[in-house]
């Protein structure tokens, strides 16, 4: 191959690149102004959740929820959930504030850490002895909630959620 033929199979190599680099740049501008976008190019929806807790005890300690994406880690491990918030307010009311959750199925869990060793104390037999919580409320006996249970649907139609009751 000659060098002008060199030359000019550089010239359009680069010319391919210059083109290439900017499609993915402009691409990349567009997701960051519009945020996530779905296979299709719709954006995908994100909003604020509050998650309101009825029936708390006004014991001693804090209230965490975490909002779990997945089975992984539900109810419990508080470390694998998508996001993590800490309760805020007095009395028997709390709520739980999520920032920016994308649309998409979750189930939450709740749990009152009455002395602040980051776990959900239970007696001899699995049963706790500190307030939890999850999603829908569910309560099953003699096991800990499933996922498949407690999960609902976030979404622009969603309104809110039913205020999870705690159970001590």
């Amino acid at each position: 191959m000659s060098a002008e033929k060199h030359v000019k199979t550089a010239a359009v190599i680069t010319a391919i690149q210059k083109t290439l680099f900017v499609t993915v740049i402009s691409t990349v501008l567009v997701i960051g102004n519009v945020g996530m976008l779905h296979a299709d190019g719709a954006p995908i929806f994100k909003r604020d959740l509050e998650i309101k807790i009825v029936s708390v005890k006004d014991n001693p300690g804090s209230i965490t929820c975490a909002l779990f994406s997945t089975v992984k880690g539900f109810p419990e491990e508080g470390s694998l959930a998508f996001a993590r918030a800490h309760a805020t307010g007095v009395g028997p009311t709390r709520s739980c504030l999520f920032k920016e959750i994308p649309e998409g199925e979750y189930a939450a869990g709740i749990r009152h850490d009455e002395n602040e060793n980051g776990k959900l104390d239970k007696n001899f037999f699995g049963i706790p002895t500190e307030g939890w919580a999850v999603s829908k409320n569910v309560r099953p006996s003699l096991r800990a909630p499933r996922f498949e249970e407690a999960k609902f649907r976030w979404s622009q139609d969603t309104e809110m959620i039913p205020p999870l009751e705690m159970k001590y």
